[in-house]
């Protein structure tokens, strides 16, 4: 049995792909058949009418400006993808004026975004360097937070003043300055006093009002309007029972 040749397989440029289209073309004004013009491009005829198929009537130049705008179109959808990223990811953040919150907002973005941390670090504006290394607390400020927690759960409506004040009664040596700090930091914040609102007009009901203390003692009464579907006005008077509520 005759031994069977087999093509090498081989990886071809676009440029290459071009110029061997443009060679079948000659071959085959010339009057050779299809298989022999395969044969001689080393490719079988499959590949040849696949080649025809994507790349006929193109020029080299023509395919190698296709390939740079395909790259340039990639570059672009990829610096569109990262705009879009970081304008969700600034949307995560507030204000990351001191380097605790911009190490938060970055191990913040990693966790919600699946982003790297020089990504989120260039992203904060946070060098690398303070963002690995891992601040150790000291534990008088730790003991110094934990007394200002318990002091505005003890106090809601007092602010770090008092808390200065009080701290310092118990015999804390603390800077007035590092108070305002801590508290922002710990996320303490007194409460908005709302105010009440004030009644317009006179009052109806007197001050002392009479309250009910068994059944059949004191009795309210309302007027009610309303209107039929013929246009007939209906008044209803309601009297009600305000010890066992009963009309």
């Amino acid at each position: 049995m005759g031994r069977r040749t087999l093509m090498r397989r081989r990886r071809h440029t676009s440029e290459q792909i071009v110029r061997k289209l443009r060679e079948a073309d000659r071959l085959l004004a010339e009057g050779q058949e299809l298989p022999e013009v395969a044969k001689h491009l080393e490719v079988s005829e499959a590949t040849y009418h696949r080649w025809r198929a994507q790349y006929g009537g193109l020029k080299a130049d023509d395919v190698r400006r296709l390939k740079e705008l395909e790259g340039e179109n990639a570059r672009l959808k990829r610096i569109v993808a990262d705009k879009e990223l970081q304008i969700e990811a600034l949307k995560e953040l507030g204000n990351l004026v001191r380097p605790a919150r911009r190490r938060r907002a970055v191990e913040h973005l990693q966790r919600v975004f699946g982003v790297s941390q020089r990504w989120a670090c260039r992203l904060v504006g946070q060098h690398r360097s303070p963002q690995r290394h891992q601040p150790v607390e000291p534990d008088r400020d730790r003991a110094l937070r934990a007394e200002l927690r318990r002091f505005s759960r003890a106090h809601p409506r007092w602010g770090y003043r008092r808390a200065h004040a009080g701290l310092r009664a118990q015999g804390w040596a603390v800077n007035r300055k590092a108070i305002p700090r801590r508290w922002r930091e710990e996320g303490l914040r007194v409460p908005v006093r709302r105010r009440k609102r004030q009644r317009l007009g006179v009052s109806t009901c007197p001050a002392d009002r009479l309250a009910a203390e068994h059944p059949h003692h004191v009795w309210a009464l309302d007027y009610q309007f309303d209107q039929t579907a013929d246009g007939r006005t209906l008044k209803l008077l309601n009297v009600v029972d305000e010890h066992t509520r009963e009309a």
